[in-house]
């Protein structure tokens, strides 16, 4: 589930980065990002539905049983979300007013959409990074536990 989120995040965040570029390009890239845009959607939801459903499903049992639904992974992916969803908010601030006061000073002639794009992709990307680095952490403090 772990890797999952991260890749989604990856993902995601390379879709906002072929947007952003995607602007600026000529009409012969369009077919080639709209493919590889809808090539990450199909992946995302594939993955995704799937995951969803299995952990939906595992909740549901537990609750059957009489034992805590919200325990073990799910309580630790929620976790490293929450702890990643914090730095990425913070950053995003901090990305907002850099944008703010620098962006339209360095690059005057672009335009909103470029702008929006080029910040989703940005944030999603400082995300997913954050929660790979998250799972890397995590995985040395096993091995160090061990």
């Amino acid at each position: 589930m772990l890797y999952a989120t991260a890749t989604g995040m990856s993902m995601l965040s390379i879709a906002y980065a072929m947007e952003t570029v995607n602007i600026y390009n000529d009409e012969r890239w369009d077919s080639v990002f709209s493919k590889i845009q809808t090539g990450f959607a199909v992946t995302i939801m594939l993955a995704g539905i799937p995951l969803l459903l299995v952990s939906v499903l595992r909740a549901i049992r537990a609750r059957r049983a009489g034992q805590d639904s919200g325990g073990g992974e799910a309580g630790y992916v929620q976790s490293m979300f929450n702890t990643v969803a914090t730095r990425a908010f913070s950053f995003t601030f901090i990305l907002l007013l850099f944008t703010e006061s620098i962006g339209t000073r360095l690059a005057p002639e672009q335009s909103a959409d470029f702008f929006l794009n080029a910040l989703i992709a940005v944030i999603l990307t400082f995300f997913s990074l954050s929660f790979w680095f998250e799972i890397l952490n995590s995985s040395i403090q096993e091995r160090r536990d061990e």
